[in-house]
């Protein structure tokens, strides 16, 4: 999910009738330092880069004429809305360590579990074989469903089985399973 808002002002007047152009700015710093656009001809925009969640933003307008007089607006600002539980978990999940466990070989580190937008997941489990070889001994793939934004029901081959979300960032996803606790990391 990308962050991308319109942002709308009042148009000015040149005394002299000139035509005006806008220049946008916008960061999170204040006063705002990026030029977004230039020369807008319009009185709004459409962000085309996609914003951080929870930022506050700063922005403001520089309205000019063709013969280089220039207005500035007040600085306003606005801050974007947390990622939902769903927007955090899409993406791929690395194996980083089973609790419990002897530590996982860096050849187990390439399994992982893949959440996509649609619902649908794909899960990969690598281990070395007789030849010292990693290779991939197992796949799973199945549909998966947020409750309560605390658990993840994974539905494989018509079983169920829910994963106790225990922590989930950016980066790190740590769930609890049957008294099992596992860390994923981001790719």
């Amino acid at each position: 999910m990308v962050l991308q808002p319109q942002l709308s002002w009042e148009a000015t007047t040149d005394p002299d009738g000139d035509v005006i152009n806008y220049n946008l700015y916008i960061s999170t710093e204040n006063p705002p330092t990026n030029k977004m656009a230039s020369d807008l001809t319009t009185t709004y925009y459409n962000i085309q880069d996609s914003l951080d969640f929870e930022a506050t933003y700063y922005w403001k307008v520089i309205a000019k004429d063709n013969q280089g007089n220039t207005t500035e607006s007040s600085v306003a600002s606005f801050k974007t809305r947390s990622q939902t539980v769903e927007e955090l978990l899409v993406g791929k999940w690395f194996f980083e360590s089973i609790e419990g466990n002897p530590p996982i070989t860096e050849c187990q580190k390439q399994g992982f579990y893949q959440f996509l937008e649609n619902g649908t997941f794909l899960g990969m489990g690598f281990d070395v074989d007789n030849n010292g070889d990693c290779i991939s001994n197992s796949s799973s793939t199945g549909t998966y469903l947020i409750i309560n934004n605390n658990q993840i029901e994974v539905i494989t081959n018509g079983q169920n089985n829910t994963l106790q979300i225990i922590t989930l960032t950016n980066e790190q996803l740590v769930v609890g399973s049957i008294g099992i606790i596992i860390t994923l990391k981001k790719e």
